[in-house]
């Protein structure tokens, strides 16, 4: 890929008028179906849609990308390059203007975040993986560089908390101006830089997911349809797949869920159940806010270092919910959000509501980050670190 041609492309190019060839065909090609993959998911996007976007015929497209994956891969790698340009072009060592230059670019690119963690997912895991970590390596070398530099694996993790927390603001809209979300990303970006840290290491043994197979079969069901969602995407699983798993033929799954979508959906509201009975728990037993606001963080980072696979659901495979499915689950999530948010102002009174909310979301965000990258879940004492780490963040700062 020829990515001179793709550094000025722009998510909001018009096509052309039919009939005409510009010379930045391949870039516009590009961001059309980026557009695409975010508004409908991948799975939903046909060769036929993007070049009814382009009003060109579908032959067109095929002059320039072999196929849909092909050109899935250099959407997300084209939606990358502002953002991996504006993190090079920084001076080795100089970590402010790292912060700064990475902040804006994140937020005149805003959308792409979900291309990145979401729609990259149907790409081979090998590719999804270079490609989704090429940002956080970069920003990870430029942290072992300079005076200052940090070890390599304590650069990677506060790279992937920076990343994460940058990107959070992709997903949920908020009220704040375009001036003050950029200070206050930036901010919290400082933040994660000189919060303390202890030494960051591997853990001796490999954390797997903790969803074991039960002996009930509605159970077993759900736990092999966890697993292998989250592994595989929603699209690549089939009925025959989850029941091989159980030992049981794939019609006789009918007998206990309806459809896939129902297994998700199942799925996902056992996650969200379980983090509002830990709040609820927290409530009643903290001595006060703040007691209260330590211990739902604690389980809550716990619940996901144990079951990391329904973060992942979460993010990649929840738009294949029915409607009335995905819009009860985004709306518990806001609640959710909107009650640990009031918590913190409890705990921090003056502190705007609007930043708190940032603060929660970009907290909740770094720790399905981490949790959701093998390596870094891994870390020995990763909870006590993730505690601190989201702590750190929601906490106002004196800046």
């Amino acid at each position: 890929m020829n990515a001179t041609n793709l550094v000025n492309m722009n998510k909001s190019s018009t096509a052309p008028e039919r009939g005409t060839r510009p010379r930045n065909r391949r870039a516009l090609i590009l961001a059309a179906a980026g557009d695409l993959f975010v508004q409908k998911g991948y799975p939903q996007v046909s060769m036929t849609d993007v070049a009814k976007a382009m009003a060109v015929q579908p032959s067109a497209l095929y002059r320039h990308f072999p196929g849909k994956g092909e050109l899935l891969r250099e959407a997300v790698v084209a939606s990358l390059q502002p953002v991996l340009d504006s993190i090079t072009q920084t001076p080795d060592g100089d970590f402010e203007q790292l912060v700064t230059a990475l902040g804006r670019a994140i937020l005149v690119h805003r959308e792409n975040g979900v291309l990145w963690e979401r729609e990259s997912r149907h790409l081979p895991p090998a590719i999804r993986f270079d490609i989704a970590s090429g940002i956080k390596f970069a920003i990870s070398s430029k942290l072992q560089s300079g005076s200052s530099a940090l070890p390599d694996a304590e650069a990677n993790l506060r790279a992937w908390a920076m990343f994460a927390t940058m990107i959070s603001v992709s997903h949920d809209p908020n009220r704040l101006s375009r001036a003050d979300e950029e200070f206050q990303l930036t901010t919290l970006a400082r933040t994660l830089l000189v919060m303390p840290m202890p030494p960051i290491e591997a853990a001796a043994n490999h954390r797997g997911g903790s969803i074991d197979l039960p002996r009930t079969r509605r159970e077993a069901l759900l736990a092999a349809s966890i697993r292998q969602f989250a592994a595989n995407g929603f699209d690549a699983v089939s009925l025959d797949d989850i029941g091989a798993e159980v030992g049981v033929a794939g019609p006789s799954i009918y007998r206990h869920f309806d459809s896939k979508a129902e297994m998700l959906a199942a799925a996902l509201h056992r996650a969200k159940e379980v983090r509002w009975m830990d709040m609820s728990r927290a409530l009643t037993e903290a001595v006060d806010a703040a007691e209260a606001l330590e211990r739902i963080l604690s389980s809550y980072i716990a619940f996901s270092l144990g079951s990391p696979e329904f973060l992942q659901l979460a993010v990649s495979e929840r738009p294949h919910l029915p409607e009335r499915e995905l819009r009860n689950l985004m709306e518990a999530q806001g609640d959710y959000i909107t009650d640990v948010a009031s918590l913190v102002q409890d705990v921090y009174p003056g502190v705007d509501q609007e930043v708190v909310r940032i603060r929660v979301k970009a907290a909740l965000h770094v720790i399905s980050s981490v949790v959701r990258t093998p390596f870094l879940r891994d870390i020995r004492g990763i909870q006590e670190i993730l505690e601190q780490i989201a702590t750190g963040l929601i906490a106002p700062t004196t800046q």
